[in-house]
């Protein structure tokens, strides 16, 4: 096949190799000479990856391969710093591809594309008894189901529990089951694929949230470096950036993680628990305490200073919301020793935390940020450098003279890097992120 210039030297990465294969192939087909464009997404929030494939078909590809979904890509990437290693990740074709003509020989053809292991989730369910904590369980079930795909973990999470998985794939069963873990203090569970390990990652966002940024005390800043910086310093660039609002503190009062009364129904016990969450009191005071909100970024996205009849948003019940709980249908013996179910909690303190985890996670997501980057410091295969690590970012003030400094310190800070967009093309790799934060700098 044709093979127009593919990157190299003078672009910060290389395809060494984009290599197609299928059952129904009598040999594999290098594809890495006519690929324009490749987009690999990252999300904390997805135990897989998911990318967009471009390419320039002047040699009848589509005709020959007759592609039904389900061909196989094994994409090999290679930043050309030294010392970088090969970065190698499997794709099936999950959409029939989209062709758009060029001229009467040329057309271009888009690949919708999944990781390897959640395409074969798709042909599997699952219906079978489980039991141990849920980092426990989402290992054996990686394990059996998903080619042994490796975890890693810091086993933080809370309770023993047994349950049977509801026919539900395995993907499904991943997600069903990290929605429901959390620590001993509330803080909520991601699980995630990266583009440079090949583990799946199940952390915690109280240990992420106390990590060191990666880029440390050199932040990557939306004004241009000066003429004479260092490379290192201009690859720390912001090309582009912006700020969406998901939700707002109307939206949080709605959601029922400002103040709220929260009552769970013991069916086995016939008793009703009642207590109110109070996100200044319950969530954001601890996270100060134990330093998860670290100090000089510990001014919480919400304040109690709005009132209603003298009186604080957080101290209000702005709803009231009912949960039936489990029925301890694995209670054999009086004592607490007992193993919980799927969902179900033995005090009402454990039951708060249930509203903390949720709270957590829907403040963090308040107002992402969205930046572009230049990629190359990212894909050096060595190390895991984006979604579930900290960021430090530097956004300048719109008025420094007025203000005694350049720095937004709202918007400024160490981010958590939420999602990310891997883009490559023949001239350049640039890396957008979508980041996150829970605590503002003061000031």
């Amino acid at each position: 096949m044709a093979d127009t210039k593919s990157p190299d030297a003078k672009t910060s990465f290389r395809f060494d190799s984009i290599l197609l294969e299928s059952e129904r192939l009598q040999s594999p087909i290098e594809c890495k000479g006519i690929v324009t464009d490749l987009d690999i997404y990252e999300h904390i929030d997805k135990p897989y990856l998911t990318a967009k494939l471009l390419l320039l078909d002047s040699e009848k590809l589509i005709e020959n391969v007759d592609f039904l979904g389900g061909e196989k890509f094994t994409i090999s990437i290679k930043s050309n710093k030294p010392g970088s290693k090969v970065i190698v990740n499997v794709f099936y074709v999950t959409d029939v591809p989209t062709i758009e003509k060029v001229n009467n020989d040329i057309q271009v053809v888009g690949f919708q594309l999944m990781e390897d292991f959640a395409y074969f989730s798709n042909v599997q369910i699952i219906s079978k008894a489980y039991s141990g904590k849920i980092s426990e369980i989402i290992t054996k079930i990686s394990k059996n189901f998903l080619q042994s795909k490796p975890i890693k973990t810091n086993s933080a999470d809370k309770n023993n529990i047994k349950l049977i998985i509801p026919n539900l794939n395995p993907i499904q069963a991943l997600i069903w089951l990290k929605q429901k873990a959390k620590t001993i203090n509330g803080y909520p569970f991601f699980l995630y694929s990266t583009l440079a390990k090949k583990e799946l990652q199940f952390f915690d966002l109280g240990t992420i949230l106390t990590t060191d940024p990666i880029n440390g005390d050199a932040p990557f800043r939306t004004h241009t470096a000066s003429a004479n910086s260092k490379s290192e310093a201009r690859n720390r660039n912001i090309i582009a950036a912006n700020f969406s609002s998901t939700a707002t503190l109307f939206d949080l009062i709605e959601n029922s993680v400002i103040g709220s009364n929260f009552e769970y129904i013991d069916t086995a016990n016939e008793t009703r628990n009642i207590f109110h969450f109070d996100v200044i009191k319950d969530l954001f005071k601890p996270l100060i305490s134990k330093s998860v909100l670290k100090q000089g970024q510990n001014n919480p996205p919400v304040s109690p200073k709005f009132t209603y009849e003298n009186k604080s948003f957080n101290e209000l019940t702005s709803s009231y919301v009912s949960i039936i709980g489990g029925g301890h249908n694995y209670r054999t013996i009086d004592t607490d020793e007992y193993v919980l179910g799927y969902g179900e909690e033995k005090t009402l303190a454990d039951y708060k935390l249930k509203v903390i985890s949720k709270a957590m996670n829907k403040i963090i997501r308040g107002e992402p940020l969205n930046i572009t980057i230049d990629g190359s410091d990212f894909i050096d295969g060595n190390k895991h450098s984006t979604i579930g690590n900290l960021i430090n970012i530097e956004i300048p003030t719109s008025k420094p003279e007025a203000l005694g400094s350049n720095i937004d310190k709202k918007k400024s800070g160490e981010y958590l890097m939420f999602a990310a967009r891997h883009t490559f093309k023949k001239e350049k790799y640039d890396l957008s992120l979508t980041c996150i934060k829970l605590g503002r700098r003061r000031g």
